[in-house]
């Protein structure tokens, strides 16, 4: 049988401290087992959501990155893995590529089927995630880097747009150690909930 290799990261997560009255309370301060991307995929180049809830399972990953960004079909494949690692006792985090590592800027796949429309991921995901408890938080790549459009406003919109269909829904923008600074958190710290810092 031929077994992937899965790299599995601990992360203790550092949260911000956030002055809005709903923070999201599944995903306070705590470390979890998790993994990130290199799904198991089928020949057809659809996940294999029910291989990939067992094997996370049998990693005692608790919860799962779940990257959109290889295959046109990667949100329809979440929606079908959220209930098998809810079965799994597995949390998901939808996970989406910023302008500078999508189409047109890199290579020619887009996040599909929103591309760059970050308002409008807000408000799928936050729909799906009342669809699937187990979808508790989402994060965007590189944020930093593309903070032309990942303004304060941008994403104090984007927060709106989520938190009026799920309020408990959270967005941890991945930050690089360096990147957090004091101005970063006072600039940011009322429209995220807080940061996956690598």
């Amino acid at each position: 049988m031929n077994m992937r290799l899965f790299w599995l990261i601990a992360f203790c997560a550092g949260w911000l401290a956030v002055s809005s009255p709903a923070q999201p309370a599944s995903v306070l301060a705590r470390c979890h087992l998790a993994d990130y991307d290199d799904e198991l995929r089928l020949a057809n180049g659809r996940v294999d959501t029910s291989a990939m809830a067992h094997r996370l399972e049998a990693l005692g990953v608790t919860t799962y990155y779940w990257l959109i960004a290889h295959a046109a079909t990667d949100w329809d494949d979440l929606e079908l893995f959220l209930p098998e690692a809810a079965r799994a006792h597995i949390e998901v985090w939808a996970y989406l590529v910023p302008p500078s590592e999508s189409a047109p800027r890199e290579g020619t796949l887009y996040p599909e089927p929103f591309r760059l429309d970050y308002l409008r991921w807000a408000e799928e995901i936050a729909r799906l995630s009342l669809q699937h408890t187990n979808l508790t938080a989402w994060v965007i790549d590189d944020f930093y880097e593309n903070h032309a459009l990942f303004t304060p406003g941008y994403v104090g919109e984007m927060q709106q747009r989520a938190r009026r269909v799920n309020p408990r829904l959270a967005f941890l923008p991945l930050m690089y150690y360096g990147e957090l600074d004091h101005s970063f958190v006072e600039d940011y710290r009322n429209v995220i909930d807080g940061v996956v810092a690598a």
